[in-house]
């Protein structure tokens, strides 16, 4: 009986030497993952592991930490990960017989169990416009992040879920030395975000893709981010380590809500996050990329349900623009009645934020332009505008009115053109006639470029009037007039078609309608 009890003491002996956690402790661990929902989709590692409110799926225990992602129709996907942080207890069991043996277990990848259940809900519902709500879509996603305000603070698993915001406290307090800042100011004017903000909402309904060239001004408004502070949070089982973890960014973004003319109509700021990712070494730039996408989606969603900017994007009915005082002008002494004439009697149109280009109605200085090239962001505040004559002078510009709803203003400096374009009193032109164009494309160094074509048709859509062309127009080209040969007027360039095969494909606003939009009569 004594050998029997020798015997089994050494092999109990050999099992804890060589690290009885090890050996014993199963290579996979059964996790239920709950989702609350029973047509979520629950996907590990990329793997998709089944749908249910409660998914029951096996875990290689390689001590790595895992990314799950949750999905179900009318929610937002869900990201969320898991470490292995849970000792098995083999391992203390082991080190009662011998400490080498605890080192060993402590390191092995199957001495570590990871949570169990898993609690991943889907926590955003899609939002989806409503009919009372008017189209959006943006304009721009970019990044303005002083040094002092891009942050990375490491926290331990065990305590992340309530240590987040303590950690920022001691950071703001200067208290945390885990929390580090880059040397330099980020600075992206453009970012890839807006372009995948614009596919979402696509497909909750907020872009219109059916009106996609005539465009309802008065119920379309856009959407401006500007990203103001980063904070990494990199969460580990040993803060500060790098394996396993995952990654949490929150960000404070400036939210600008514009109209169609770029007037600003409402600013906030939100302060947003995203789930948990893990980042991968041979995926890290796809990894980032997904986890700042879903950060700015959610902040998306803060804005759209801001009461704020739900003010301002109510939809509003279709109405007649409140008649404009009537101003009285000089009946010309001299028109325009060449193409050749044109170049003398079209002007740029300068503000801080850019050009467009103008043209004279009368011998004393009164010109028309487009609103959106005079348009300030501050609806309250006039644009400082400057008017660039053919000879290169430059003169102060004063607004006398404008029209949102025909994108029309009217300018007065003080000048004199010796001949000026007659304003048609009704339509004059055909279809397939040939026309001109002259204005300052893309840069005012080109004032006065012309460019031929013909009129394709006048279109009336969305109570959008205006007449096509296949002229090429340019940023720049905006207010300028479009002519017959013979130098009479019948339009001012307002648009054009961009994106692949859209070339040749350019709008002008009928000049027969300048008079009733800004209520001009001459004498």
């Amino acid at each position: 009986m004594r050998k029997v009890y020798l015997n089994l003491f050494a092999v109990v002996s050999v099992l804890f030497v060589t690290s009885c956690a090890t050996i014993l402790a199963p290579k996979n661990q059964t996790i239920p993952i709950n989702t609350g929902n029973t047509k979520a989709t629950v996907y590990v590692d990329d793997d998709n592991r089944g749908t249910g409110d409660v998914v029951e799926t096996k875990i290689v225990k390689d001590g790595g930490a895992k990314q799950i992602k949750i999905e179900a129709p009318g929610f937002k996907p869900a990201y969320y990960a898991a470490l292995p942080h849970i000792m098995n207890p083999l391992v203390c069991v082991s080190c009662l017989f011998l400490y080498y043996p605890m080192g060993v277990d402590a390191v092995n990848s199957k001495s570590y169990s990871y949570s169990k259940p898993i609690e991943c809900p889907l926590l955003n519902k899609r939002i989806i416009r409503k009919p009372t709500q008017k189209y959006i879509s943006v304009d721009e996603v970019s990044f303005d992040i002083k040094n002092k305000d891009f942050k990375y603070v490491n926290i331990d698993y065990n305590n992340y879920l309530k240590k987040i915001d303590k950690e920022e406290e001691k950071e703001q307090n200067g208290k945390d030395k885990k929390t580090k800042h880059v040397d330099e100011d980020i600075q992206v004017d453009n970012s890839i975000f807006g372009y995948e903000l614009d596919k979402v909402l696509k497909e909750t309904g907020f872009i219109d893709t059916v009106n996609q060239i005539f465009r309802d001004n008065e119920n379309t408004i856009s959407l401006k981010a500007n990203v103001k502070s980063i904070t990494f949070y990199s969460v580990s089982t040993h803060a500060g380590n790098d394996y396993p973890s995952f990654y949490i960014v929150k960000s404070d973004i400036k939210w600008d809500v514009l109209n169609t003319y770029g007037e600003v109509l409402k600013t906030i700021t939100v302060r947003s996050q995203s789930g948990e990712f893990v980042i991968h070494p041979t995926t890290k730039d796809h990894d980032f990329r997904a986890m700042f996408s879903d950060m700015i989606e959610n902040s998306l969603d803060q804005a759209l349900t801001n009461p704020g900017v739900a003010s301002v994007s109510q939809m509003e009915q279709a109405a007649a623009e409140a008649k404009l005082p009537t101003t009285t002008i000089s009946k010309p002494t001299a028109y325009v009645t060449a193409a050749a004439d044109a170049q003398n009697s079209t002007v740029i149109v300068k503000t801080k934020d850019g050009h467009g280009s103008g043209f004279a109605i009368s011998n004393d200085g009164y010109i028309i332009t487009n609103f959106h090239v005079i348009a300030s962001e501050d609806p309250k505040k006039q644009n400082t505008i400057t008017v660039i004559l053919s000879n290169g002078q430059k003169v102060n510009a004063s607004i006398v009115k404008y029209s949102r709803l025909g994108d029309l203003a009217l300018l007065k400096i003080d000048s004199h053109f010796d001949k000026c374009f007659e304003l048609p009193t009704g339509k004059s032109f055909s279809a397939l006639e040939e026309v001109y164009i002259m204005g300052a494309p893309k840069s005012i160094e080109l004032g006065q470029s012309a460019a031929k074509g013909i009129i394709s048709s006048e279109r009336n859509v969305n109570n959008v009037n205006l007449i096509q062309t296949n002229i090429s127009v340019s940023p720049g080209n905006s207010g300028g007039p479009m002519f017959s040969k013979d130098g009479k007027l019948y339009g001012v360039v307002v648009s054009k078609l961009i994106g692949g095969g859209a070339e040749g494909v350019a709008f002008c606003i009928p000049a027969y309608r300048i008079t009733d939009f800004l209520s001009i009569e001459f004498r």
